[in-house]
């Protein structure tokens, strides 16, 4: 399970926010309810000026909001576009393993350039290589300029990576007139009380640009990711405890239950065992003993100090009786 979480995560800064515009569901300074929110560019600027310590930031815009069809020649297929900017790299940790990823001439220019994942180069361009080739998006040609390794899903979990293209290509090319579907930040504070004032700084930032209640929940949506790790992190060490606390319970379960054993069969109640098997001594020594049937012979110290208690090398051990001395 803590696999599984990790695994999620692996590629995704755990010391960053991500926040999507929603519907309000308070009146604000006159403003009725169900009031939609749209994050802009204008935002992004904002956020970064308002967020002390805050790395990097990149606005997100997914073209047609679902899938959208890439043609290479007579090879196509349904992939999602996402535009977004060169600092998305720093917050998603996307590995190239061939030509690059977007950058700032491809945003400032709003050049038409594609990075496209391992699946989609072997749907469209089989053993081709697909650099510097160009593909249609909704039937607009880009340029391949990058391919990456997609490892956040994958075919083997049933998902198809995104694509990516310049923000600004996406914006204008897909007529989104400056609008961004979500915007993520990380900062240099990954404690929890840092992340917490991040988010309330964001979230007052946002309001005070879109006119609207920063007590409203519904206004936005906040993903915090270091309250995520956190949590996450406290459920496991509880679930961690209590199977250790288990695990100590049967262990002394388990020995109790070895000395009532011996205690029922008399054993380990003779005043000159050396080591009282009632007190556990032999208990694992049995288990352990190489004699057939795991027992163990012992030769008690006999009334003459000697250590034979009266055997005779190569016999057998009888058990003594105590006899009763007369006054």
């Amino acid at each position: 399970m803590r696999n599984g979480f990790s695994y999620n995560f692996r590629n995704t800064a755990t010391n960053s926010i991500r926040i999507w515009g929603n519907d309000t569901s308070k009146p604000w300074k006159g403003l009725p309810p169900n009031r939609k929110i749209e994050l802009e560019d204008s935002d992004i600027a904002a956020l970064r000026n308002a967020i002390p310590g805050i790395q990097h930031i990149s606005g997100q815009y997914s073209v047609w909001r679902g899938q959208s069809k890439l043609q290479y020649g007579m090879n196509s297929g349904s992939y999602s576009i996402r535009g977004i900017e060169p600092e998305y790299r720093k917050l998603q940790h996307q590995r190239i393993i061939a030509g690059r990823f977007i950058n700032e001439v491809d945003q400032v220019q709003d050049r038409k350039v594609i990075v496209i994942a391992e699946d989609c180069r072997t749907e469209l361009f089989k053993k081709e290589d697909p650099l510097h080739q160009w593909i249609n998006v909704n039937g607009i040609p880009f340029e391949v300029v990058g391919l990456y390794a997609y490892e956040t899903g994958g075919p083997e979990r049933g998902e198809r990576s995104p694509v990516y293209i310049p923000l600004s290509a996406a914006q204008k090319v897909f007529n989104a007139k400056g609008i961004v579907d979500d915007i993520t930040f990380s900062f240099s504070d990954a404690s929890i009380a840092g992340a917490k004032q991040a988010q309330e700084r964001a979230i007052h930032t946002l309001a005070r640009r879109h006119d609207f209640d920063p007590t409203d929940d519904r206004a936005l949506w906040v993903n915090n990711n270091v309250e995520n790790v956190g949590t996450m992190s406290n459920i496991f060490n509880g679930i961690t405890a209590f199977l250790w606390f288990v695990g100590i319970g049967f262990a002394h379960r388990g020995h109790c239950g070895c000395q009532q054993h011996h205690a029922h069969r008399g054993e380990g109640t003779h005043p000159g065992d050396r080591h009282p098997k009632g007190l556990g001594g032999h208990a694992c020594q049995r288990r352990r003993s190489g004699h057939p049937g795991g027992r163990l012979h012992h030769r008690p110290r006999g009334l003459d100090g000697s250590g034979t208690g009266g055997v005779p090398h190569g016999g057998y051990r009888q058990r003594r009786t105590r006899q009763r001395v007369l006054p």
